[in-house]
């Protein structure tokens, strides 16, 4: 394809990219600072690996009070690896990128040479836009702009400027400046105003910042903004969070590259909810402990049945090389494919049940508003005794030519190998999870087995206690009392004084007692169903996994 095909193929179906009228300004930031995590971290060989990693982003808004004359100015600076000085044609060459993948832990988060060029085709189409770089070079700082020419399908740096090096602390610099282009009919539909849609576009550019720093903490990363905002909707300034920020101590983090081309980072955590629960929903487990005191006055009536699930949700946070990968098209992604079938393979072992988007009941917990719109939303049916009913999980796929299923880079598509590695490692992460938090992942085939015998075990011994009680064989009885004396030594001795007296009720409430101690010490003691489980699960995971790789 030549180069005005090409420009010709983008122009007509820019879309494709991400760069559609709504969501040009955030794909805009996104490029550009996508750039700037790459130069941050690929700078160990560069003249100015010494100085910090730092990034600042710049978002300001005009007339926005004329619909058709509002503007978004977007600046991005970075103290990364900068510009080779023969790198800096390919700035004006679609699908040119300098972006190597021959180091062996350097990942990148874009390399098809096309994001920049979008930018700079979308603020031309859409009038008096431009792209500006500024850069410094040896002891000088170079300014040029980068133009296109959409008659003839060439994309150019302008003229150039130097100047020299004094107090610039920056190694490279990006701007554009562009309409908002929205259109009068969609404005009015959807967000009333260009201010409402310019601060949704603002909210969406920070929580992509805000989930970038977890892979990337040690880039230290300003936002500023001429938009006025309140506080709670809209950080100014440096951006620092971390895991423990949104979990205190109730997450678990797991990293693994075992067997494969792929690097899967994952972190696990768990938020509480706060809402009423259904009664249906609520544990009622009355005889989960037998009190010597009360146990005399044992009403039938009072047992509870064997509690339901209660709802739940997992909010999947998707990252490609570090990179936040936007909800658009989730269903599609590889990473969320290989989650669900993970759970429905695996969930109930880990005490999660999928099930359909109508029968779940959706809450936003307050510590991921920062994130919204971000995230792929997952319900499930979770234990009812648990504290948390809802998990979050951040997992990060890294690696060298990562196939995307767009432009746009809103999906991943099936790579060979991939969705095992993620499997394998979520395996591992919940496994991790529920050694540190066994009651929040108690296998659903355990707790239904402990249901059972709390709700079965009254019933049993009372009618094992009658069935003893009028039996006429006393070398039946005498056998049964000393086996269980031999269980629990303590009841057995007022056992021994009840027979010595002529009270059979007092006898029959005793034994009911031993009885249902003997029931529920079985079952502290009974089969482990997680362990019969893994042993005829492991074998055929790891035949699954090699098949894969050798495809």
């Amino acid at each position: 394809m030549s180069n005005i095909s090409a420009i010709n193929f983008f122009s007509e179906n820019i879309g494709i990219t991400g760069f559609d009228s709504e969501n040009a300004p955030f794909m805009a930031f996104k490029e550009l600072f996508d750039n700037s995590i790459d130069a941050c971290n690929n700078k160990a060989k560069t003249e100015w690996h010494d100085l910090p990693k730092r990034i600042q982003i710049s978002v300001n808004f005009e007339n926005l009070e004329l619909d058709d004359q509002a503007r978004i100015n977007i600046i991005v600076r970075d103290t990364g690896c900068g510009i080779p000085l023969e790198s800096i044609d390919l700035l004006g060459t679609l699908f040119g990128t300098n972006k190597k993948i021959n180091k062996r832990d350097s990942y990148y988060t874009g390399q098809f040479g096309v994001g920049l060029k979008m930018i700079l085709l979308y603020a031309t189409q859409h009038g008096e836009g431009n792209v500006k770089v500024k850069m410094r070079m040896g002891n000088k700082i170079w300014k040029f702009t980068l133009l296109c020419n959409l008659s003839d399908g060439s994309f150019y740096v302008g003229n150039s400027e130097s100047f020299d090096h004094n107090s610039w602390d920056w190694i490279t610099e990006f701007s554009v400046s562009m309409k908002l282009s929205l259109g009068l009919e969609y404005l009015q539909e959807k967000y009333f105003s260009m201010e409402l849609y310019a601060k949704t576009s603002l909210k969406k550019i920070q929580s992509y910042l805000a989930l970038s720093k977890f892979w990337n903490s040690h880039i230290s990363f300003n936002f500023e903004t001429n938009m006025k905002m309140d506080a709670s909707e809209l950080r100014i300034g440096d951006i620092n969070l971390s895991f423990f920020d949104i979990f205190k101590d109730n997450f678990v983090q797991y990293s693994s590259n075992k067997g494969s081309k792929y690097k899967i980072d994952t972190v696990f955590g768990f938020l509480k909810e706060c809402h009423v629960k259904k009664e249906s929903q609520i544990d009622n487990l009355e005889y989960q402990s037998l009190d010597k005191e009360n146990q005399s006055n044992l009403n039938l009536s009072n047992i509870s049945q064997t509690p339901s699930l209660k709802p739940g949700q997992i909010y999947i946070y998707r990252f490609s090389n570090g990179m936040p990968i936007i909800c658009k098209d989730a269903e599609y992604c590889e990473i969320v494919t290989s989650i669900k079938s993970f759970i429905k393979k695996k969930g109930s072992t880990y005490g999660m049940k999928l099930v359909k988007k109508d029968e779940s009941v959706e809450s936003y917990p307050e510590n991921l508003s920062m994130f919204s719109g971000s995230e792929f939303l997952l319900p499930i049916m979770v234990i009812p005794t648990v504290e948390f009913s809802i998990r979050v999980l951040f997992i990060n796929v890294k690696g060298h030519g990562i196939q995307y299923g767009t432009l746009g880079k809103s999906s991943l598509k099936s790579n060979v190998g991939l969705s095992t590695a993620i499997q394998q490692s979520l395996k591992s992460l919940m496994k991790g999870c529920q050694l540190k938090f066994p009651l929040e992942l108690i296998n659903i085939k355990e707790f239904n087995y402990k249901s059972s015998v709390e709700k079965y075990s009254p019933i049993i011994s009372k009618n094992l206690a009658s069935m003893v009680m009028r039996s006429e064989s006393i070398v039946f009885k005498s056998g049964l009392f000393e086996i269980l004396s031999r269980c629990d030594p303590e009841s057995s001795e007022k056992l021994s004084k009840l027979l010595e007296g002529n009270d059979e009720e007092k006898l029959r409430e005793q034994l009911n007692i031993i009885f249902c101690k003997w029931f529920i010490s079985r079952m502290e003691q009974g089969p482990n169903i997680k362990a019969q489980l893994e042993s005829n699960e492991g074998d055929s995971e790891d035949y699954i996994f090699e098949k894969e790789e050798n495809l």
